[in-house]
């Protein structure tokens, strides 16, 4: 339509104008269920035209009544020859949705403050100061006035140990270069201790993630259950030349409004299973309806597999339709859309932009520690068993 003919239609005086939507998360949300009222990024584009031309907004349940439709509508072959469309308002994904990576069980903080090959090097300088103190105590000139301590093995085992624990010994050894060694040990145990109790208290309030599913292939591997979000998505799927695409049709169920609640549950507590779906709409669920400490309980890939754009579609040769594009672009240019979808997302999702790992602060519990429990639960055990063997080793000496 030429563009001086649009100047003349300043209002069309509260005349109804007749659309068809479902909800789509987060773009157009039914606000009350017994009525045909909705909220959301598209809601607010559609009266934001209606209070330019001052028309009235009539929501009908029937899409062949009404003159226009939209919920999260993608422009594609078909539409486009059956319908007119606007600028596109916005931009929407077909991606991957996994479980969140699970956190490293917090015992392992123990042991992960140290590559295994530290682990390792401290091991054998155990056993070598161990071996070099028995040397020492047995081999010097001076070993007869040598502490048993220094000279019997377990003694030596033992003081070593509490030495590199930071633990006291209640007495030094007597002789010169053993006593030499015996401070070059202290110091090195000191900066092992103190490097070790600094890098503790992060890896306790965060212990770090498993290896998460990153891709297809990754998905593949992994074994867990693949679900797909609506019929029109396997047809898009189907004309994707692609051999992981080929996998994932062959064993996919399908997720549709019946059992959706379902394969989200499935995904964010079980842990078993996959989703394929629209990017905007699911990442807006997570962070609704599935969230655990500020976190969502699923996440999608980086990469999108089918990448498309949102429109309003509008009978053929419809009055209106320029209006509507033209409002759009103005918006977008003046960023309304952005700061529409940052509303709706903090007013729906309290967890939306935030980033808790800077702005948080984290309390010690009870979980935090409970490696320290396990090692002193293990302790005891042990000892109890050489109590026992003692004491059993005692009777039978006796009885013979």
């Amino acid at each position: 339509m030429p563009t001086y003919f649009l100047q003349k239609i300043q209002a069309i005086n509260k005349c109804q104008v007749t659309f068809f939507t479902h909800q789509r998360q987060p773009l157009t949300i039914r606000s009350n269920a017994d009525a045909l009222d909705y909220e959301g990024l598209e809601i607010r584009i559609l009266q934001t035209v209606s209070k330019l031309i001052n028309f009235k907004i009539v929501y009908l349940e029937s899409l062949n009544e009404s003159e226009s439709f939209f919920g999260s509508k993608w422009i594609n072959r078909e539409r486009i020859s059956s319908y007119d469309t606007t600028w596109t308002h916005y931009k929407d994904a077909i991606a991957w949705f996994v479980p969140r990576e699970r956190e490293v069980p917090r015992w392992k903080s123990i042991i992960k403050v140290f590559v295994p090959i530290i682990w390792t090097f401290l091991v054998l300088s155990y056993v070598t100061t161990s071996l070099t103190f028995w040397l020492i105590g047995n081999c010097c000139r001076e070993h007869r006035k040598e502490h048993k301590c220094y000279s019997g093995i377990v003694g030596i085992l033992m003081n070593t140990l509490r030495i590199l624990l930071s633990s006291s010994v209640y007495v030094q050894p007597r002789a010169g270069i053993a006593q030499i060694f015996f401070i070059i040990w202290v110091i090195f145990c000191l900066i092992i201790s103190s490097a070790y109790q600094s890098f503790l208290i992060g890896y306790l309030t965060n212990p770090g993630y498993l290896p998460s599913i990153q891709n297809t292939k990754d998905l593949l591997d992994s074994g867990i259950n693949i679900g797909i979000f609506k019929r029109n998505i396997v047809l898009s799927l189907e004309k994707l030349p692609n051999p992981e695409i080929e996998q994932v049709l062959s064993s996919y169920s399908l997720c549709d409004s019946d059992n959706m609640t379902h394969c989200l549950d499935r995904m964010s507590y079980v842990n078993d299973f996959a989703l394929l779906g629209g990017r905007v709409g699911f990442e807006f669920k997570a962070y609704v309806n599935y969230t655990h400490n500020g976190k969502t309980l699923f996440v999608p890939f980086h990469e999108n597999l089918v990448e498309g754009h949102l429109s309003f579609f509008f009978q053929k040769g419809h009055l209106l339709l320029e209006r509507f594009s033209v409002t759009i672009m103005r918006l977008q240019s003046a960023g309304m859309i952005d700061r529409w979808v940052v509303e709706i997302r903090l007013k729906y999702g309290k967890w939306f932009n935030k980033d808790l790992d800077e702005k948080d602060f984290n309390v010690l519990s009870m979980s935090h520690v409970q490696g320290a429990f396990y090692l002193l639960l293990i302790g005891i055990i042990l000892s109890t068993v050489s109590f026992l063997l003692e004491v059993l080793t005692s009777y039978c000496n006796k009885c013979r």
